[in-house]
């Protein structure tokens, strides 16, 4: 079973890819965002992204995600960027999730519904950036680490938590929301 949900995150990424390579649509400050490998604190935010919202049970998100870029390939939407909210998360296939999957892009970029856009303000996170292979085992590996990092600390993720996801070199930027 983890195989395959190894699988199906890999595929999601691969079609990630293909629809958005080649685009790079975000704010400049965004673009220079700092790449950290240890967990540390830092104000993030400041960007556009247009979003589907989306309640579903955990193994069949990959139904989402297709909807997602399906939609957007019919608007003619792309971004280097994917960025992902988790509401309400589990490990469990069984359990329902509530999410978001978007496309971080310029503020005034045209879209209709079903999408929707927003701006995420500046707020206060635990970050820490993960590079490599998109693997789902090695993501879980450094969101454990950051959980880690906040237990250490004293203080409580609060939800949602984000994840930035770049195809192309493969990096994922870990956001848990704090208050300090």
């Amino acid at each position: 079973m983890r195989k395959m949900m190894r699988k199906t995150f890999v595929m999601f990424l691969i079609s990630c890819f293909f629809t958005g390579s080649g685009y790079l649509l975000k704010p400049q400050e965004f673009q220079e965002m700092e790449i950290s490998k240890t967990p540390i604190f830092r104000e993030v935010g400041g960007f556009s992204y247009i979003y589907m919202d989306f309640t579903c049970l955990k193994g069949k998100a990959r139904e989402s995600v297709r909807a997602f870029l399906d939609e957007c390939k019919k608007q003619g939407i792309k971004s280097e960027w994917i960025f992902e909210i988790f509401n309400v998360w589990s490990e469990n296939d069984a359990d329902e999730i509530k999410w978001a999957m978007a496309y971080i892009v310029p503020e005034n970029t045209p879209f209709s519904a079903p999408l929707k856009m927003a701006k995420i303000e500046k707020f206060n996170a635990a970050f820490l950036t993960y590079i490599g292979v998109i693997d789902p085992a090695l993501v879980k590996s450094s969101n454990e680490m950051l959980d880690n990092f906040l237990i250490s600390k004293g203080i409580k993720k609060t939800m949602p938590i984000y994840e930035i996801i770049r195809l192309n070199p493969p990096r994922i930027d870990i956001i848990y929301p704090v208050k300090k």
